[in-house]
């Protein structure tokens, strides 16, 4: 008997965090900035992994998703504007210890200022939002 779901349902996998796992990366459409990854799950519930932005750069993004980062090392200075009209740049900081969400919408820039990577665990939700060839481990 199949269930009338309107999405697939998710896996439990466990997955042992080891950081020498760590894969480089850059982002092609925001130019060469350089960082480390790792995913961990690509679950219709959510994608999950480890992320290192090195010290001393500045990354951007968009989140067309919502997530969910909780900060293991190094700290940034976040500067955000938020939807629907993205009117005000905002700014704080996270640093080991901080777990904060990502809100669909949001264009975000990291400045690392810490003189350590900043490592953070993120939790995107929904899952399958990365191209497959990135999640090849």
């Amino acid at each position: 008997m199949a269930f009338a779901y309107p999405y697939p349902f998710s896996k439990l996998v466990v997955h042992k965090v080891d950081p020498k796992d760590m894969k480089p990366f850059t982002v092609p459409t925001l130019g060469d900035q350089p960082g480390d990854i790792t995913f961990y799950h690509d679950e219709p519930g959510a994608t999950t992994g480890l992320e290192d932005f090195r010290p001393g750069t500045t990354f951007e993004w968009f989140f067309m998703h919502d997530e969910v980062q909780y900060v293991f090392s190094g700290k940034a200075e976040i500067t955000y504007s938020l939807p629907p009209l993205h009117q005000k740049w905002e700014k704080t900081t996270a640093e080991a210890g901080c777990i904060y969400l990502m809100p669909r919408g949001a264009h975000v820039k990291f400045k690392i200022v810490s003189k350590e990577p900043y490592r953070h665990l993120f939790v995107v939700t929904p899952g399958g939002y990365y191209p497959k060839e990135m999640l090849k481990r």
